[in-house]
């Protein structure tokens, strides 16, 4: 059985590959991931395990710009972007490399601060700068530029992690500092215009900044949804509402039931002895989780020296 085909781009990326081990439940719509389990199982995976067809994919080198790392990816089945803090670059599915999306800078079309980039439809590429959202072609040229409005809340809570999930409406994820934001993401239009929201149920203070991040991926034409706060990973329904679709069981691992309130600092000097899930990326049959493990991470020789 032909098990598809996937592109893997050579990324610096610690991943953890997980089967799904169900725990007992009464709801069949939802896969239980038992991450506690069988986290450190570690053995030799090969990629011909979950694909026939294997392509890598060396991106171009252009000595006359320079990146400082790839901090920052997106990719399609024709171009990936990639980016540091400061510079976005565009290549095909090659990696032949194709131009550099806009420039830092105060000037028109000018983004000061990368902090996001993705695309949306039609092949426009998105800049997240400091303030504003940037509007962009294949060919690097500016094309729009989309005011503050619309990467913040009513009350001024910043959407930190986004998606376009059609060719005018965004989900983001929203930054909850103060522990007082009404909601924990929203579907947003173009003007900044507030389309659905999904409330925010952790009312306390947050001093983790990979709490205010979300994995917002697509696969099949459905958007899933993560908070690195929230065990459960949901997708997006067709009427705009947020489903469980996977629970993780961190059991004693879980740094969930320690963020926030009097046990935070502690939980500061403390979570390198948590695992964390930042993203989660998909195939047909598998999930691909990228994993922080801190002082769990499992230092085992697979192959013996001689």
């Amino acid at each position: 059985m032909k098990k598809g085909s996937f592109k893997i781009l050579l990324f610096v990326i610690w991943q953890l590959i997980c089967s799904c081990n169900r725990i007992n439940t009464l709801d069949p719509t939802i896969t239980y991931i038992n991450i506690e389990a069988g986290y450190n199982k570690m053995e030799e995976t090969k990629l011909s395990q979950f694909t026939d067809n294997i392509k890598y994919v060396k991106l171009e080198r252009i000595e006359s710009i320079d990146i400082k790392g790839i901090l920052k990816f997106n990719f399609t089945d024709d171009y990936s972007l990639i980016s540091d803090y400061n510079t976005c670059l565009l290549f095909n599915s090659e990696g032949k490399f194709i131009s550099k999306i806009g420039k830092e800078g105060r000037g028109p079309g000018e983004y000061q601060l990368l902090m996001n980039i993705g695309f949306g439809c039609g092949n426009k590429i998105f800049i997240q700068g400091y303030m504003d959202l940037y509007e962009y072609n294949l060919d690097g040229s500016f094309s729009n530029k989309y005011e503050e409005s619309m990467l913040y809340d009513a009350d001024g809570n910043y959407i930190k992690s986004w998606k376009f999930i059609n060719d005018s409406l965004v989900l983001g994820r929203i930054m909850n500092d103060n522990g007082k934001a009404k909601d924990k993401a929203l579907i947003i239009n173009k003007k900044g215009e507030i389309k659905y929201r999904f409330v925010n149920y952790i009312q306390k203070p947050n001093e983790n900044i990979f709490e205010n991040n979300a994995s917002i991926h697509q696969f099949g034409g459905i958007t899933f949804f993560k908070e690195v706060v929230n065990d459960t990973l949901f997708y997006l329904s067709d009427n705009n509402t947020l489903v469980p679709r996977c629970i993780f069981n961190y059991g004693k691992y879980s740094p969930y039931t320690q963020v926030g309130g009097d046990n935070l600092r502690d939980f500061e000097n403390r979570k390198s002895d948590f695992i964390r899930i930042d993203n989660i990326y998909q195939t047909a049959d598998f999930l691909f989780l990228d994993c922080y493990l801190g002082n769990l991470f499992i230092w085992k020789k697979l192959t013996p020296t001689t």
